[in-house]
């Protein structure tokens, strides 16, 4: 692929992407502060881009109009929200908009003024040109809206557990067969200057996933992250939407379905789980038959979430859950079954595979937990 360089007003553009650009309103060297993320939940939708609040109230100022952050020719865009593009980048909730096929000249001509009733800048870039069906990426990727800050970790409010599949049943005391896993996470989005989203801790985060440890904290399911904001590939997939985002989630508030791959290219693959009864060295679809070749033999587990932001800061939460998906069975007794005893005071041990309850057996056998 040819590739051109162009050096100027501090931006490096490789083809037609920026690897680093400033913010499209003044002051263009400053952090501004973001209101919504890339990925949040909407209505019907994902949020496209990134809301960039002015500097400033008053709407009539300077610092409210909007300008491109590329040399090239702009289009009005169509709908309900009025916004303008230039090349593959999109300035949305605009008045005073720049006439289609105008040409304007990088941080000196602006393309608008933001809205009064809106009083943010949705901002947000695309993999295509239109009309061919583009992928829309993350605004606030290291070294694209620069200079960009976030000091505070994300928070994980809530962990719990549903059967899988349809009826969204809460799971409580025990989990077992497949099970479906829904977080309550947000973020600040705070930065050193004291910037937060109004009110505060209420964007999404940028990844989440889990991990499942026994109770020597060693990882006994690796790391399983598959909601992550990189790229958008169809933003109006409501199917998408709705296994990323569980139900009660709104623009302020996000559940996470974390047990699902939403974006997996095969839609077999996106309702996903944890098979608590998986059959060791088989894919997860496939339940053990009994305990012993069990990769979660019946015992406490650590379920481990952790949510991350853009700039990697992080919460880590965990939960301690009881796997309960066999009978228990006996492995041995001593005599060996249909043996005999000779001395009437001879001991009778069995040997069950799980801990058993002792109130429910006389007093004269030895229960051993294998």
């Amino acid at each position: 692929m040819r590739k051109i360089l162009i050096i100027s007003a501090g931006i490096i553009i490789f083809g037609s992407y920026l690897l680093g650009y400033n913010w499209p309103l003044k002051p263009f060297d400053k952090r501004h502060q973001i209101n919504s993320t890339f990925g949040e939940y909407r209505n019907g939708h994902f949020h496209k881009g990134v809301d960039i609040k002015p500097f400033g109230s008053d709407t009539t100022d300077t610092l409210h109009l909007v300008y491109s952050i590329i040399s090239d020719t702009s289009y009005r865009t169509n709908g309900g929200n009025p916004g303008v593009r230039v090349g593959k980048y999109y300035y949305i909730h605009l008045k005073n908009r720049i006439q289609s096929e105008t040409y304007v000249t990088a941080f000196q001509d602006t393309v608008g003024r933001i809205q009064p009733t809106e009083a943010h800048l949705h901002f947000h870039w695309t993999s295509r040109y239109p009309p061919l069906s583009d992928t829309v990426l993350n605004p606030l990727w290291t070294g694209a809206l620069t200079p960009y800050a976030d000091s505070t970790n994300p928070y994980i409010d809530s962990i719990k557990f549903y059967r899988q599949g349809p009826g969204d049943t809460l799971l409580t005391d025990t989990l077992n067969r497949k099970v479906d896993m829904l977080v309550v996470a947000r973020d600040t989005r705070t930065d050193t200057t004291g910037h937060a989203p109004s009110p505060p801790g209420t964007t999404s985060v940028y990844r989440i996933g889990y991990e499942i440890l026994n109770t020597l904290c060693n990882i006994v399911k690796p790391y399983w992250e598959k909601i992550r904001f990189d790229t958008i590939p169809d933003p109006t997939s409501t199917s998408q939407l709705n296994l990323t985002y569980g139900s009660g989630s709104i623009i302020s508030h996000f559940r996470y379905w974390i047990t699902n791959d939403p974006f997996n290219p095969d839609p077999s693959l996106q309702n996903w789980y944890w098979n608590t009864k998986q059959k060791v060295g088989e894919p997860d679809s496939v339940d053990a038959d009994c305990i012993e070749d069990a990769k979660f033999p019946d015992d406490y587990y650590w379920v481990k979430v952790l949510a991350y932001d853009i700039r990697d800061n992080f919460d880590a939460e965990s939960v301690k859950v009881y796997l309960d998906n066999f009978l228990p069975k006996v492995l041995n007794t001593y005599p060996k079954n249909n043996g005999n005893a000779n001395n009437p005071d001879t001991n009778i041990i069995v040997i069950f595979s799980e801990s058993m309850d002792t109130n429910t057996i006389t007093s004269s056998i030895r229960c051993v937990f294998c």
